[in-house]
């Protein structure tokens, strides 16, 4: 069945499906007469990623034939290659508290070897920041740390791999 499975046969199928966006399309209408069963494997294919909609009906000669299919959102979203609204609508957003940030930065402070004189003054320093300032200094913590990475690319597969 492998070999069934066509890209360029799945890009016409969305194509032709948004089309004819929102209405359902007969298969043997939209797509015409198939000599084999690469429609129908295509048409299963997409409908289980949830790009397409597919009816089916069960011939008793047959198997199972795709009678009508639709594009959905998603797949609509897919050939728009830019996300559509489900890049927009699917956006995380990670917000770290402005004592989360001072936490972190303290507890840096304490892990270096500077003197304890050095680093009370820093922590108290840090402790007066509003919050404007801490997302200015996270920002330059962050840009500074990955301009030092010798090998962020490397670094940053790693650290996906074990997510």
């Amino acid at each position: 069945m492998a070999e069934l499975l066509l890209r360029e046969l799945q890009h016409q199928i969305l194509s032709k499906l948004s089309d004819g966006y929102p209405q359902k399309l007969n298969v043997s209408r939209t797509f015409g007469p198939q000599d084999n069963n690469a429609l129908a494997v295509n048409l299963a294919y997409l409908d289980e990623h949830k790009l397409i909609s597919v009816s089916w009906f069960d011939d008793v000669d047959k198997g199972k034939q795709p009678v009508t299919a639709s594009i959905t959102k998603n797949g609509l979203d897919f050939i728009a290659n830019d996300g559509g609204l489900s890049a927009i609508l699917g956006v995380v957003t990670v917000k770290l508290h402005k004592d989360t940030i001072r936490d972190l930065l303290i507890s840096k402070v304490r892990e270096t070897s500077a003197s304890q004189s050095v680093k009370d003054h820093l922590i108290e320093q840090i402790k007066k920041l509003p919050a404007e300032a801490l997302a200015k200094v996270t920002t330059a913590a962050l840009d500074s740390g990955l301009a030092r990475m010798p090998d962020m690319l490397t670094w940053l597969q790693h650290l996906l791999h074990r997510v």
